[in-house]
């Protein structure tokens, strides 16, 4: 499907049908943390880098099969690659902020796991 379609599909999914799984809200706010990430960080970004997280972006869009639209959306943002060299133009502040929400949220689903309420 164009990525477009598939954007429409998640959220009429997301807020108009059925049960609305933690997942998908988790995968939605990985989706803004990398738009965000790609928005604020594109002047920083080399033109390749550019299209190659672009592209990656639409592709993960293109998918339209699975029940989930953004099925671990957060596990795919991983290879935007260019969105993580984005992070040394971080104050330390804010790479410090990032490092402990990361932790925090680690910890929320390895006890979730542990309890048999969350598997990967």
């Amino acid at each position: 499907v164009p990525p477009w379609e598939g954007v429409a599909a998640f959220f009429h999914r997301l807020l108009t049908i059925g049960p609305v799984h933690f997942s998908d809200w988790l995968d939605l706010g990985a989706l803004l943390l990398a738009g965000l990430a790609l928005g604020f960080g594109w002047r920083h970004l080399r033109p390749d880098a550019r299209i190659y997280a672009l592209a990656t972006l639409l592709l993960l869009f293109t998918r339209g099969a699975t029940p989930h639209l953004l099925d671990s959306f957060s596990r795919y943002a991983l290879t935007l690659t260019p969105l993580w060299l984005l992070m040394h133009r971080l104050s330390p502040r804010w790479q410090m902020a990032l490092g402990l929400a990361g932790g925090v949220l680690q910890t929320f689903f390895l006890l979730a796991f542990f309890r048999g309420a969350w598997v990967a």
